[in-house]
């Protein structure tokens, strides 16, 4: 896909720096939240701690996932069969 001529990329990074820097306010927020009120762990960790945790549980996380997205798209391959079965006996 051919980028028009009076497409810029200057007219464009608001929309994209709006979302990030939504997020990324949300989890200083967070964070700060953390350090300030002295919570712990067990009861809020923080988002670097829940990073690390996901990247130090990777190789349990990753087959579930598999799983979970084949699951996922099996129900919607079988939803939109069902769908399209159900519209062709309605206008039949």
């Amino acid at each position: 896909m051919a980028l028009g001529k009076g497409f810029r990329w200057s007219a464009r990074l608001p929309e994209a720096l709006y979302p990030a820097s939504t997020i990324a306010a949300m989890l200083a927020a967070w964070q700060l939240s953390i350090v300030l009120f002295s919570i712990p762990d067990f009861i809020l960790p923080g988002p670097i701690a829940v990073i690390e945790s996901f990247v130090g549980n990777l190789g349990l996380v990753w087959p579930h996932f598999l799983v979970t997205t084949f699951e996922m798209l099996l129900g919607l391959f079988l939803a939109t069969v069902f769908a399209v079965a159900v519209s062709i006996l309605m206008v039949w």
